[in-house]
Protein backbone atom coordinates (compact mmCIF):
# COMPACT_ATOMS: atom_id res chain seq x y z
CA UNK A 1 0.00 0.00 0.00
CA UNK A 2 1.61 3.26 -1.12
CA UNK A 3 0.45 6.36 0.76
CA UNK A 4 3.16 8.91 -0.05
CA UNK A 5 1.78 10.03 -3.41
CA UNK A 6 0.30 13.06 -1.69
CA UNK A 7 0.23 15.64 -4.42
CA UNK A 8 -1.40 14.06 -7.41
CA UNK A 9 -3.64 11.30 -6.05
CA UNK A 10 -7.29 12.23 -5.92
CA UNK A 11 -10.56 10.36 -6.26
CA UNK A 12 -11.82 12.66 -9.00
CA UNK A 13 -9.75 15.18 -10.94
CA UNK A 14 -11.57 17.82 -12.95
CA UNK A 15 -10.85 17.82 -16.68
CA UNK A 16 -8.27 20.49 -17.55
CA UNK A 17 -9.78 23.62 -19.00
CA UNK A 18 -7.65 26.64 -19.87
CA UNK A 19 -8.65 29.97 -21.30
CA UNK A 20 -7.00 31.22 -24.47
CA UNK A 21 -6.71 34.62 -22.80
CA UNK A 22 -3.28 34.07 -21.26
CA UNK A 23 -2.34 35.86 -18.06
CA UNK A 24 1.05 37.48 -17.53
CA UNK A 25 2.95 38.48 -14.41
CA UNK A 26 5.50 41.29 -14.51
CA UNK A 27 8.71 40.73 -12.53
CA UNK A 28 11.60 43.17 -12.43
CA UNK A 29 13.70 40.88 -14.65
CA UNK A 30 11.11 38.92 -16.64
CA UNK A 31 7.53 38.85 -17.92
CA UNK A 32 6.02 35.44 -17.18
CA UNK A 33 3.03 34.09 -19.09
CA UNK A 34 0.71 31.40 -17.77
CA UNK A 35 1.20 28.20 -19.71
CA UNK A 36 -1.80 26.25 -18.49
CA UNK A 37 -4.18 25.67 -15.64
CA UNK A 38 -7.75 24.73 -14.92
CA UNK A 39 -10.30 27.52 -15.05
CA UNK A 40 -13.05 25.13 -13.91
CA UNK A 41 -11.31 24.59 -10.59
CA UNK A 42 -9.73 28.03 -10.79
CA UNK A 43 -5.91 28.01 -10.96
CA UNK A 44 -3.12 28.87 -13.40
CA UNK A 45 0.35 27.44 -13.95
CA UNK A 46 3.44 29.55 -14.62
CA UNK A 47 6.21 27.26 -15.83
CA UNK A 48 10.01 27.39 -16.09
CA UNK A 49 10.63 30.65 -14.28
CA UNK A 50 14.37 31.13 -14.01
CA UNK A 51 15.36 31.73 -10.36
CA UNK A 52 19.15 31.67 -10.86
CA UNK A 53 21.68 32.20 -13.61
CA UNK A 54 22.58 29.24 -15.82
CA UNK A 55 25.25 27.33 -13.83
CA UNK A 56 27.67 26.70 -16.68
CA UNK A 57 31.23 27.84 -17.38
CA UNK A 58 32.65 29.59 -14.33
CA UNK A 59 29.31 29.06 -12.54
CA UNK A 60 29.63 25.27 -12.67
CA UNK A 61 30.54 24.18 -9.12
CA UNK A 62 29.76 27.72 -7.90
CA UNK A 63 26.99 29.11 -5.70
CA UNK A 64 23.93 30.21 -7.70
CA UNK A 65 23.76 33.81 -8.88
CA UNK A 66 20.76 36.01 -9.63
CA UNK A 67 18.97 35.36 -12.93
CA UNK A 68 19.74 37.67 -15.87
CA UNK A 69 17.39 40.20 -17.40
CA UNK A 70 15.07 38.62 -19.98
CA UNK A 71 14.02 40.73 -22.95
CA UNK A 72 11.22 38.52 -24.26
CA UNK A 73 8.17 37.10 -22.54
CA UNK A 74 8.74 33.77 -20.83
CA UNK A 75 5.99 31.58 -22.28
CA UNK A 76 6.94 28.60 -20.15
CA UNK A 77 8.20 26.64 -23.15
CA UNK A 78 10.67 28.95 -24.88
CA UNK A 79 13.45 28.52 -22.28
CA UNK A 80 13.23 24.81 -21.46
CA UNK A 81 11.06 21.72 -21.72
CA UNK A 82 8.20 21.44 -19.25
CA UNK A 83 9.85 18.51 -17.46
CA UNK A 84 13.40 19.89 -17.47
CA UNK A 85 15.60 18.30 -14.81
CA UNK A 86 19.14 18.75 -13.56
CA UNK A 87 20.31 15.24 -14.41
CA UNK A 88 19.97 15.85 -18.15
CA UNK A 89 21.00 19.51 -18.54
CA UNK A 90 22.82 22.20 -16.58
CA UNK A 91 20.36 24.88 -17.69
CA UNK A 92 17.86 23.59 -15.16
CA UNK A 93 17.47 26.10 -12.34
CA UNK A 94 13.80 26.83 -12.96
CA UNK A 95 10.70 26.78 -10.81
CA UNK A 96 6.97 26.48 -11.46
CA UNK A 97 4.22 28.46 -9.73
CA UNK A 98 0.61 27.29 -9.53
CA UNK A 99 -1.72 30.03 -8.34
CA UNK A 100 -5.51 30.37 -8.02
CA UNK A 101 -7.24 32.97 -10.13
CA UNK A 102 -7.40 36.34 -8.35
CA UNK A 103 -5.15 35.05 -5.55
CA UNK A 104 -4.37 37.64 -2.87
CA UNK A 105 -1.96 37.12 0.01
CA UNK A 106 -2.53 33.35 0.14
CA UNK A 107 -0.36 30.88 2.09
CA UNK A 108 2.45 29.39 0.02
CA UNK A 109 3.58 25.78 -0.21
CA UNK A 110 7.11 25.22 -1.57
CA UNK A 111 7.69 21.61 -2.64
CA UNK A 112 11.18 20.04 -2.70
CA UNK A 113 11.35 16.69 -4.49
CA UNK A 114 13.31 13.61 -3.46
CA UNK A 115 15.47 11.26 -5.48
CA UNK A 116 18.63 10.60 -3.52
CA UNK A 117 20.20 13.88 -4.68
CA UNK A 118 20.79 12.18 -8.04
CA UNK A 119 17.35 12.17 -9.69
CA UNK A 120 14.00 13.95 -9.68
CA UNK A 121 12.60 17.26 -10.84
CA UNK A 122 10.03 19.95 -10.09
CA UNK A 123 7.63 18.17 -12.44
CA UNK A 124 7.46 14.79 -10.73
CA UNK A 125 4.78 15.76 -8.18
CA UNK A 126 2.17 18.28 -9.26
CA UNK A 127 -0.66 19.77 -7.18
CA UNK A 128 -3.83 19.10 -9.20
CA UNK A 129 -5.21 16.81 -6.50
CA UNK A 130 -4.52 19.40 -3.82
CA UNK A 131 -6.31 22.12 -5.77
CA UNK A 132 -9.34 19.83 -6.08
CA UNK A 133 -9.55 20.02 -2.28
CA UNK A 134 -8.79 23.73 -1.81
CA UNK A 135 -7.77 26.77 -3.82
CA UNK A 136 -6.62 28.76 -0.80
CA UNK A 137 -2.87 28.42 -1.36
CA UNK A 138 -0.12 28.99 -3.92
CA UNK A 139 2.15 26.10 -4.93
CA UNK A 140 5.82 26.37 -5.92
CA UNK A 141 8.19 23.59 -7.05
CA UNK A 142 11.83 24.13 -8.01
CA UNK A 143 14.80 22.25 -9.43
CA UNK A 144 18.21 21.93 -7.80
CA UNK A 145 21.48 20.59 -9.19
CA UNK A 146 21.97 16.84 -8.89
CA UNK A 147 24.81 14.36 -8.80
CA UNK A 148 28.35 15.59 -9.21
CA UNK A 149 27.38 19.15 -10.23
CA UNK A 150 25.22 19.49 -7.12
CA UNK A 151 27.43 17.61 -4.69
CA UNK A 152 31.02 18.03 -5.75
CA UNK A 153 32.98 17.89 -2.51
CA UNK A 154 36.23 16.99 -0.81
CA UNK A 155 39.46 18.84 0.11
CA UNK A 156 40.80 19.27 -3.44
CA UNK A 157 37.44 20.46 -4.74
CA UNK A 158 37.11 23.06 -2.00
CA UNK A 159 40.77 24.12 -2.17
CA UNK A 160 40.30 24.77 -5.88
CA UNK A 161 37.40 27.11 -5.06
CA UNK A 162 34.45 24.81 -5.57
CA UNK A 163 31.36 25.56 -3.46
CA UNK A 164 30.44 22.51 -1.42
CA UNK A 165 26.86 21.33 -0.99
CA UNK A 166 25.42 23.20 -3.95
CA UNK A 167 22.11 21.38 -3.55
CA UNK A 168 21.60 23.40 -0.36
CA UNK A 169 22.72 26.66 -1.99
CA UNK A 170 20.27 26.11 -4.86
CA UNK A 171 17.46 25.43 -2.39
CA UNK A 172 18.31 28.63 -0.51
CA UNK A 173 18.24 30.63 -3.75
CA UNK A 174 14.79 29.22 -4.60
CA UNK A 175 13.38 30.17 -1.19
CA UNK A 176 14.92 33.65 -1.55
CA UNK A 177 13.14 33.99 -4.89
CA UNK A 178 9.86 33.04 -3.22
CA UNK A 179 10.35 35.68 -0.53
CA UNK A 180 11.02 38.31 -3.18
CA UNK A 181 8.53 37.49 -5.92
CA UNK A 182 5.70 35.25 -4.74
CA UNK A 183 3.57 38.27 -3.86
CA UNK A 184 3.31 39.01 -7.59
CA UNK A 185 1.45 35.70 -7.98
CA UNK A 186 -0.90 36.31 -5.05
CA UNK A 187 1.14 34.50 -2.40
CA UNK A 188 2.04 35.73 1.08
CA UNK A 189 5.86 35.81 1.42
CA UNK A 190 5.45 35.77 5.20
CA UNK A 191 3.37 32.57 5.24
CA UNK A 192 5.53 30.01 3.48
CA UNK A 193 5.52 26.28 4.26
CA UNK A 194 8.50 24.21 3.16
CA UNK A 195 7.44 20.68 2.21
CA UNK A 196 9.90 17.97 1.22
CA UNK A 197 10.11 14.22 0.76
CA UNK A 198 13.22 12.00 1.18
CA UNK A 199 16.19 14.03 -0.11
CA UNK A 200 13.76 16.93 -0.33
CA UNK A 201 12.93 16.48 3.35
CA UNK A 202 16.64 16.72 4.13
CA UNK A 203 16.81 19.89 2.05
CA UNK A 204 14.21 21.44 4.35
CA UNK A 205 16.18 20.33 7.42
CA UNK A 206 19.37 21.85 6.02
CA UNK A 207 17.53 25.11 5.36
CA UNK A 208 16.45 25.22 9.00
CA UNK A 209 20.01 24.66 10.27
CA UNK A 210 22.15 26.31 7.60
CA UNK A 211 25.04 28.40 8.93
CA UNK A 212 24.32 27.00 12.38
CA UNK A 213 21.18 29.09 12.69
CA UNK A 214 22.98 32.34 11.87
CA UNK A 215 21.01 33.08 8.72
CA UNK A 216 17.57 34.57 8.09
CA UNK A 217 14.90 31.90 7.96
CA UNK A 218 13.08 31.84 4.65
CA UNK A 219 9.88 30.03 5.63
CA UNK A 220 7.48 29.95 8.56
CA UNK A 221 6.38 26.30 8.62
CA UNK A 222 7.91 22.96 7.68
CA UNK A 223 6.26 19.66 6.74
CA UNK A 224 8.99 17.04 6.40
CA UNK A 225 8.48 13.54 5.02
CA UNK A 226 11.08 10.77 5.49
CA UNK A 227 14.21 12.94 5.31
CA UNK A 228 16.95 10.88 3.68
CA UNK A 229 20.53 11.68 4.70
CA UNK A 230 23.67 9.77 5.72
CA UNK A 231 25.20 11.73 8.62
CA UNK A 232 28.51 9.86 8.50
CA UNK A 233 29.26 10.67 4.85
CA UNK A 234 32.77 12.03 5.37
CA UNK A 235 35.32 13.71 3.13
CA UNK A 236 37.61 10.74 2.53
CA UNK A 237 35.28 9.09 0.02
CA UNK A 238 34.37 12.49 -1.41
CA UNK A 239 38.04 13.10 -2.25
CA UNK A 240 38.47 9.64 -3.78
CA UNK A 241 35.33 10.10 -5.83
CA UNK A 242 36.37 13.53 -7.10
CA UNK A 243 39.84 12.30 -8.07
CA UNK A 244 38.51 9.20 -9.83
CA UNK A 245 35.95 11.16 -11.84
CA UNK A 246 38.47 13.86 -12.76
CA UNK A 247 40.92 11.21 -13.97
CA UNK A 248 38.18 9.55 -16.02
CA UNK A 249 37.46 12.80 -17.90
CA UNK A 250 41.12 13.71 -18.43
CA UNK A 251 41.49 16.23 -15.61
CA UNK A 252 44.12 14.52 -13.45
CA UNK A 253 44.43 16.20 -10.07
CA UNK A 254 40.84 17.40 -10.05
CA UNK A 255 41.63 20.97 -11.07
CA UNK A 256 38.43 22.98 -11.27
CA UNK A 257 39.36 24.94 -14.40
CA UNK A 258 39.67 21.68 -16.30
CA UNK A 259 36.52 20.15 -14.80
CA UNK A 260 34.52 23.21 -15.86
CA UNK A 261 35.53 22.63 -19.48
CA UNK A 262 34.29 19.04 -19.63
CA UNK A 263 31.08 18.44 -21.58
CA UNK A 264 28.17 17.97 -19.16
CA UNK A 265 27.07 14.58 -20.50
CA UNK A 266 30.67 13.31 -20.42
CA UNK A 267 30.99 14.44 -16.81
CA UNK A 268 27.69 12.85 -15.84
CA UNK A 269 28.53 9.57 -17.55
CA UNK A 270 31.92 9.38 -15.83
CA UNK A 271 30.40 10.14 -12.44
CA UNK A 272 27.74 7.48 -12.99
CA UNK A 273 30.43 4.90 -13.71
CA UNK A 274 32.46 5.81 -10.63
CA UNK A 275 29.64 6.37 -8.15
CA UNK A 276 28.75 2.67 -7.90
CA UNK A 277 32.00 2.12 -5.97
CA UNK A 278 30.82 4.41 -3.17
CA UNK A 279 27.74 3.82 -1.04
CA UNK A 280 25.59 6.95 -0.76
CA UNK A 281 28.20 9.16 -2.42
CA UNK A 282 25.71 11.86 -3.35
CA UNK A 283 25.18 13.29 0.12
CA UNK A 284 25.58 16.79 1.58
CA UNK A 285 28.60 16.88 3.88
CA UNK A 286 29.64 18.98 6.83
CA UNK A 287 31.73 21.81 5.37
CA UNK A 288 32.07 24.18 8.32
CA UNK A 289 30.14 26.82 6.42
CA UNK A 290 26.60 26.41 5.09
CA UNK A 291 26.54 23.00 6.82
CA UNK A 292 28.61 23.51 9.99
CA UNK A 293 27.36 20.23 11.45
CA UNK A 294 24.85 17.48 10.73
CA UNK A 295 21.30 18.73 11.04
CA UNK A 296 20.68 16.20 13.81
CA UNK A 297 23.49 17.70 15.87
CA UNK A 298 22.48 21.26 15.04
CA UNK A 299 18.87 20.65 16.06
CA UNK A 300 19.96 18.87 19.25
CA UNK A 301 22.16 21.84 20.21
CA UNK A 302 19.54 24.41 19.29
CA UNK A 303 21.67 25.78 16.45
CA UNK A 304 18.87 26.69 14.10
CA UNK A 305 16.93 29.80 13.25
CA UNK A 306 13.37 28.58 13.23
CA UNK A 307 10.56 29.35 15.63
CA UNK A 308 7.67 28.30 13.42
CA UNK A 309 5.61 25.13 13.33
CA UNK A 310 6.93 21.78 12.15
CA UNK A 311 5.16 18.51 11.44
CA UNK A 312 7.31 15.55 10.46
CA UNK A 313 6.47 12.32 8.69
CA UNK A 314 9.50 10.28 9.71
CA UNK A 315 10.78 6.99 8.46
CA UNK A 316 8.77 4.24 10.06
CA UNK A 317 9.28 3.02 13.61
CA UNK A 318 8.92 -0.63 14.58
CA UNK A 319 5.29 0.06 15.53
CA UNK A 320 4.41 1.42 12.11
CA UNK A 321 6.50 -1.24 10.37
CA UNK A 322 4.51 -3.97 12.13
CA UNK A 323 1.29 -2.34 10.92
CA UNK A 324 2.64 -2.11 7.38
CA UNK A 325 3.82 -5.72 7.46
CA UNK A 326 0.39 -6.91 8.60
CA UNK A 327 -1.25 -4.95 5.82
CA UNK A 328 1.15 -6.28 3.17
CA UNK A 329 0.92 -9.89 4.36
CA UNK A 330 -2.80 -9.92 3.74
CA UNK A 331 -2.22 -9.27 0.05
CA UNK A 332 1.23 -10.64 -0.85
CA UNK A 333 3.52 -13.55 -0.22
CA UNK A 334 7.05 -14.20 -1.40
CA UNK A 335 9.98 -16.53 -0.88
CA UNK A 336 12.60 -13.83 -0.42
CA UNK A 337 16.26 -14.70 0.09
CA UNK A 338 17.97 -13.76 3.35
CA UNK A 339 18.55 -10.06 3.62
CA UNK A 340 21.42 -8.39 1.91
CA UNK A 341 19.97 -5.17 3.29
CA UNK A 342 20.62 -6.36 6.83
CA UNK A 343 24.29 -6.74 5.90
CA UNK A 344 24.50 -3.15 4.76
CA UNK A 345 24.59 -3.78 1.04
CA UNK A 346 22.12 -4.15 -1.79
CA UNK A 347 23.67 -6.12 -4.67
CA UNK A 348 20.84 -5.06 -6.94
CA UNK A 349 22.19 -1.51 -6.91
CA UNK A 350 25.34 -2.51 -8.79
CA UNK A 351 24.65 -5.92 -10.38
CA UNK A 352 21.80 -5.98 -12.85
CA UNK A 353 19.05 -8.50 -12.16
CA UNK A 354 20.10 -9.45 -8.64
CA UNK A 355 17.73 -6.99 -7.01
CA UNK A 356 14.62 -9.00 -7.83
CA UNK A 357 15.98 -11.88 -5.72
CA UNK A 358 17.47 -10.02 -2.77
CA UNK A 359 15.38 -6.87 -2.37
CA UNK A 360 12.07 -7.17 -0.56
CA UNK A 361 10.31 -4.79 -2.91
CA UNK A 362 11.51 -6.72 -5.92
CA UNK A 363 10.55 -10.09 -4.49
CA UNK A 364 7.06 -8.98 -3.50
CA UNK A 365 6.02 -6.58 -6.26
CA UNK A 366 8.44 -7.52 -9.05
CA UNK A 367 11.69 -5.74 -9.90
CA UNK A 368 11.12 -2.01 -9.61
CA UNK A 369 7.52 -2.59 -8.56
CA UNK A 370 5.34 -0.86 -5.98
CA UNK A 371 1.91 -1.42 -4.58
CA UNK A 372 -0.97 0.66 -5.88
CA UNK A 373 -1.93 3.99 -4.36
CA UNK A 374 -4.55 3.80 -1.62
CA UNK A 375 -6.55 6.85 -2.71
CA UNK A 376 -8.57 7.03 0.52
CA UNK A 377 -5.48 7.36 2.68
CA UNK A 378 -3.69 9.54 0.12
CA UNK A 379 -6.55 12.07 0.12
CA UNK A 380 -6.68 12.01 3.91
CA UNK A 381 -2.94 12.73 3.98
CA UNK A 382 -3.50 15.58 1.54
CA UNK A 383 -6.03 17.05 3.96
CA UNK A 384 -3.55 16.98 6.84
CA UNK A 385 -0.98 18.66 4.62
CA UNK A 386 -3.29 21.35 3.27
CA UNK A 387 -4.71 22.12 6.70
CA UNK A 388 -1.17 22.68 7.95
CA UNK A 389 -0.15 24.79 4.95
CA UNK A 390 -3.26 26.98 5.12
CA UNK A 391 -3.85 27.26 8.89
CA UNK A 392 -0.64 26.10 10.56
CA UNK A 393 -2.44 23.16 12.18
CA UNK A 394 -3.14 19.82 10.44
CA UNK A 395 -6.30 19.32 12.51
CA UNK A 396 -8.29 22.48 11.72
CA UNK A 397 -9.67 21.78 8.24
CA UNK A 398 -11.86 18.71 7.54
CA UNK A 399 -11.87 17.71 11.25
CA UNK A 400 -14.53 15.03 10.72
CA UNK A 401 -12.52 13.29 8.00
CA UNK A 402 -9.45 12.36 10.03
CA UNK A 403 -8.24 11.61 13.54
CA UNK A 404 -6.59 14.28 15.68
CA UNK A 405 -2.85 14.59 15.07
CA UNK A 406 -1.21 15.34 18.47
CA UNK A 407 1.73 17.71 18.57
CA UNK A 408 5.07 16.18 19.51
CA UNK A 409 6.73 17.90 22.46
CA UNK A 410 9.60 17.33 24.86
CA UNK A 411 7.48 17.38 28.01
CA UNK A 412 5.62 14.14 27.30
CA UNK A 413 6.17 10.77 25.70
CA UNK A 414 6.28 11.24 21.95
CA UNK A 415 3.37 9.98 19.91
CA UNK A 416 3.02 9.15 16.26
CA UNK A 417 0.18 8.48 13.88
CA UNK A 418 0.16 5.04 12.25
CA UNK A 419 -1.09 5.36 8.67
CA UNK A 420 -2.49 1.97 7.69
CA UNK A 421 -5.93 0.81 6.47
CA UNK A 422 -7.15 2.61 9.58
CA UNK A 423 -5.35 5.40 11.41
CA UNK A 424 -4.27 5.15 15.03
CA UNK A 425 -2.10 7.01 17.53
CA UNK A 426 0.72 5.17 19.32
CA UNK A 427 3.77 5.96 21.43
CA UNK A 428 6.93 6.67 19.47
CA UNK A 429 9.15 3.71 20.32
CA UNK A 430 12.20 5.53 18.97
CA UNK A 431 11.96 8.12 21.76
CA UNK A 432 14.25 6.22 24.13
CA UNK A 433 17.67 6.30 25.77
CA UNK A 434 19.34 4.37 22.95
CA UNK A 435 18.24 6.90 20.36
CA UNK A 436 19.37 9.71 22.65
CA UNK A 437 22.82 8.10 22.91
CA UNK A 438 23.28 7.87 19.16
CA UNK A 439 22.05 11.43 18.71
CA UNK A 440 25.05 12.51 20.78
CA UNK A 441 27.51 10.77 18.45
CA UNK A 442 30.24 12.77 16.74
CA UNK A 443 29.93 12.15 13.02
CA UNK A 444 32.83 12.69 10.67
Amino acid sequence: MRVYALLVAAAVVAAPVFSSSLLTVELDYSTVQAVGGNTTVGYYKYQNIRFAAVPTGDLRFAAPELPPQENETNTGTNLADADVDCSSTEDCLYLDVWAPANATNLPVMVWTYGGGFSAGSKSQNTPEGLFDLSQDFVFVAYNYRLGITGLGNGPTYQHEGGAANLVVWDSTRAFEWVKTYIGEFGGNPNDVTAVGFSAGGSQVMFQMTRFGGNAPQLFEKAYIMSPGYVPGAGHHHAEQFWQNVSTAVGCDGGHLDCMREVDFSTLQDAASEVVSDYTYQYQPRVDGFIIPDTYEASLYQGLFNFSGRTYTLSTSSSTSRRAQATDSASSYYANVSAGSAAMGSTPGSSIGGIGSFTDMGGGVMGAGGESSVNSTIAIMMQKYLLSFVITGNPNVMWPDDKIYWPQYNESSVGTEIIFNDTFSVADDDLANSKSLFWNKALWY
